[in-house]
């Protein structure tokens, strides 16, 4: 089956299968009203408060809205607040709960044919140049936990972020996640440019993942999801 893929901005992304749209942390750039105007389900996700990660326009589309207990709004109509650990069924969107190594949350989303993962900023921050030892291990540690706890479900779809702004390793997590979780197909985020994506094309190009270059704010892609992932 298809699955489209749109890279809005940043860690913004917009994903439509056959029965539901899903729009995850969606802050500037632009949002196609296409997505608004279907007669699909469409639901907001927002992983955490930070103001890369969360913009209050989201309320202004009367849609679904999941998002994270760090964001100090109180839950009203069609808008759910949840932690990690949480499970959420709205009409034919499951949505499994995980932690973050940062903020808020990470997400997996189905609706029963296609499994997508959002990570928001779960990420082994190590910051391997100007960490002790001591820091980047206890770092580690901590994403490695989630990412077990991930790796017991199929992920078809996944976003994860990628910031050269560590140095050393920028992509380690990446790595990781693609190691334990096994998604099909993996798209970037959180990157500062697109030349910096550019070495990690290098280690995730094998046969076990599809791999996906942004090359602009609004860059759309079609996806294969096999039947029975």
């Amino acid at each position: 089956m298809k699955v489209n893929v749109e890279y809005l901005s940043h860690s913004g992304y917009a994903v439509e299968t056959d029965k539901m749209i899903l729009i995850f942390d969606y802050v500037e750039g632009i949002l196609p009203s296409k997505y608004l105007k279907s007669d699909k389900q469409c639901c907001f996700f927002i992983t955490h408060h930070h103001s890369d990660h969360f913009s209050q326009s989201v309320f202004s589309y009367k849609k679904t809205v999941v998002m994270s207990d760090d964001i100090n709004l109180d839950p009203f109509f069609n808008v759910f607040k949840v932690k990690a650990g949480d499970m959420l069924v709205c009409d034919k969107v499951s949505v499994k709960v995980f932690g973050s190594t940062d903020e808020g949350v990470s997400y997996l989303v189905s609706d029963g044919d296609v499994n997508i993962f959002h990570a928001g900023d779960l990420n082994n921050w190590h910051w391997k140049d100007e960490s002790t030892n001591e820091e980047i291990e206890l770092a580690q540690n901590s994403f490695l936990d989630i990412i077990r706890e991930i790796a017991e479900y199929p992920i078809d779809v996944a976003m994860f972020p990628v910031d050269a702004r560590m140095g050393s390793e920028y992509d380690l997590g990446a790595r990781q996640f693609v190691d334990g979780c096994k998604p099909s197909h993996l798209f970037p985020m959180h990157f500062q440019s697109v030349d910096s994506l550019l070495p990690l094309q290098i280690y995730l190009k094998n046969g076990n993942i599809q791999y996906y270059l942004p090359l602009k704010n609004n860059h759309a892609f079609e996806v294969v999801v096999s039947d029975g992932n």
